[in-house]
């Protein structure tokens, strides 16, 4: 999709963060982009004389991948709506909820599809490919020109088509992620039908049903784009988000279902080791790894080694 980070993606210089310890655990740029305005957000959203750059920050993170929408932005619009509601939805929190709506839908509609057709009606290709310096690039020209043409100059139809050519295949990379994540997936519903039932306020615990069904948002990705380990790591990563950040916010049902999961680790101590220790060694499920599972020995001899 057509953003203004879209095209750093194509540089070496971009691809620092892969070679360190973060990118180890968190990938590429077009990952770790849109988690870092997240937890900017989250970080500055009970500061009154900061929050107003939010609506900003969900601009910024739809330019980093328009898909953002469907992950990071939706996430953030989750809590804005749950602080509006503990607030008494006060003017303050309703102005910083609906505003940053509009710019989401703004920037995804603009990234989507009027910066396309500028692209289009302006430019080439050849024209962009021309104008980057080669002395930094990290991609041969064949791949260059067809990841341009994607991203800017090729329409929602014809990349539809390139998508269903592989649909199949795609689907069970997917269904071997979910099962080979089931652990995670259980522990989360688990968590939630606890804190959804320990919650007495309605309003609420609808909240809660809307942060535990936030995944739902991202089905369409899924259909769209074929890159399902950078998506199945967006999935988890902000509903670990939403478990700490209602933490941080003293839930008191989200604190009766923490504590209720904490003794259940005290008293199956070993077993929730190796099934942490397993959960370590998957790598994501794409293309870019050996299907359907390759042991990352890196990242296990990390964590073994953070135990002492």
């Amino acid at each position: 999709m057509a953003s203004p980070l879209s095209i750093s993606a194509l540089f070496r210089s971009s691809y620092y963060i892969r070679d360190s310890l973060i990118g180890t655990f968190f990938g590429d740029v077009s990952s770790i982009y849109p988690l870092i305005f997240i937890l900017i957000a989250v970080a500055v959203l009970k500061n009154k004389k900061l929050n107003f750059i939010i609506p900003f920050i969900c601009f910024a993170m739809i330019a980093s991948h328009t898909v953002s929408v469907f992950f990071s932005a939706a996430a953030l619009l989750i809590i804005l709506f749950y602080e509006a509601y503990k607030s008494g939805f006060s003017k303050d929190k309703l102005i910083l909820f609906y505003s940053s709506l509009f710019v989401s839908i703004f920037s995804f509609v603009y990234f989507a599809f009027i910066s396309r057709s500028l692209m289009s009606k302006w430019h080439s290709v050849e024209t962009i490919i021309a104008a980057l310096p080669k002395s930094n690039m990290r991609i041969d020209g064949s791949s260059l020109y067809h990841l341009i043409n994607a991203e800017f100059f090729m329409s929602i139809a014809q990349h539809n088509l390139i998508v269903l050519e592989e649909i199949y295949y795609w689907l069970q990379i997917l269904l071997c992620g979910i099962v080979l994540l089931s652990p995670l997936i259980l522990f989360f519903v688990l968590f939630w039908i606890k804190t959804i039932k320990s919650e007495k306020d309605k309003i609420l615990r609808c909240v809660f049903i809307a942060f535990a069904l936030s995944p739902l948002l991202s089905i369409p990705v899924f259909f769209l784009f074929t890159d399902y380990g950078r998506w199945i790591f967006a999935v988890f990563s902000y509903q670990f988000l939403f478990v700490f950040y209602l933490l941080y916010s003293k839930e008191l049902s989200v604190e009766t279902a923490g504590n209720s999961i904490a003794v259940f680790i005290k008293n199956h101590l070993f077993f929730c080791f190796i099934a942490v220790i397993y959960l370590l060694m998957l790598e994501r499920t794409t293309l870019a790894f050996s299907f359907p599972i390759e042991i990352n020995l890196k990242a296990f001899v990390l964590y073994f080694l953070s135990l002492f």
